[in-house]
């Protein structure tokens, strides 16, 4: 069974009692449902409310960023060893302390971030993290400012930035990015406008999760087709309307749908949906099972096997 590691949040509104906690869920699909099930292992070093991870070449994850308390944006690092179950303090330090940015791993020894905030401004500013090595360089500035956006991987050199806020407005638009040149330019739209939001790939189609419309918490599911930009609405639905959740795509097969904010409250709910062929895409599954505790804005990554 694929592992997934989730990490932080907070619980309850905006940046209100960060998490240090950890746990590493997994999914069993039989018949009847999927059933999630979850452990508590050792803690962070920090609390950390949306911060960006990612697998790194040693099998390890690199959790950074965040927000440790109200007000509070980090720009320290640590690692999850994953044969220890165990956390370290790491030497990377980011140029400008940020929650709520978009990461793109386009390869195990990178991590990019774009945007995010700082507890005072919406970020227009780039930082690539080279893990190995342990350096920060800073790319060129988004062409406007973004934060609660997410990412479609493409290759080693482009990804795509999907939705967000730009300090004025919920966005809609879905920005090409070329880490080659450092250009950044629009390429298409959703349906309607969302941020705070979760987004998995499968193949050439990846899913765009709940998240806020700028009006409201909802509960739809965009498809978006990666060989002509084209996206449609789901018939499927959330069962819980949510935003600032996380997603995995967990044997080339499931989608699992964790956590987040329910426009009332932190949720402690998982969701499984089955990943089938056109024109359903995604079939809702009976899901039991919970996270250890509640979390709003956790980070979370499959963990290497």
């Amino acid at each position: 069974m694929s592992a997934i590691l989730i990490a932080g949040g907070c619980e309850f509104v905006k940046e209100q009692n960060g998490l240090r906690s950890v746990e590493i869920g997994s999914v069993d699909v039989r018949e009847g449902g999927a059933y999630f099930s979850s452990r508590s292992i050792a803690p962070m070093i920090v609390a950390r409310r949306s911060a960006a991870s990612a697998a790194t070449a040693a099998g390890d994850v690199i959790v950074v960023g965040g927000c440790s308390a109200p007000g509070v944006h980090e720009s320290s690092a640590e690692l999850f060893i994953n044969n220890t179950d165990m956390w370290k303090s790491s030497s990377i330090t980011l140029i400008h302390g940020r929650s709520c940015c978009t990461q793109w791993s386009p390869h195990h020894d990178r991590l990019v971030l774009f945007g995010g905030y700082d507890g005072t401004d919406c970020l227009r500013s780039v930082e690539m993290i080279d893990i190995e090595q342990g350096r920060v360089e800073s790319l060129k500035n988004l062409p406007c400012s973004l934060k609660n956006a997410a990412s479609i991987p493409m290759n080693e050199d482009r990804t795509l930035l999907v939705g967000g806020w730009d300090g004025q407005r919920t966005l809609r638009t879905m920005f090409e990015f070329s880490l080659n040149d450092q250009t950044c330019s629009m390429l298409a739209l959703l349906p309607f406008p969302v941020e705070s939001h979760a987004i998995a790939r499968n193949d050439h189609f990846a899913f765009v999760v709940g998240g806020y419309d700028g009006i409201s918490v909802i509960d739809s599911i965009v498809l978006v087709d990666l060989h002509n930009f084209e996206s449609q609405l789901l018939s499927v639905r959330l069962a819980v309307a949510r935003e600032n959740h996380v997603c995995q795509i967990v044997r080339d097969k499931y989608l699992v749908v964790i956590g987040g904010w329910n426009g009332f409250r932190s949720l402690d709910c998982v969701e499984v949906f089955e990943i089938v062929p056109s024109p359903h895409f995604l079939i809702a599954l009976n899901t039991k099972g919970n996270l250890t505790c509640a979390r709003n804005r956790p980070t979370s990554c499959l963990l290497p096997l």
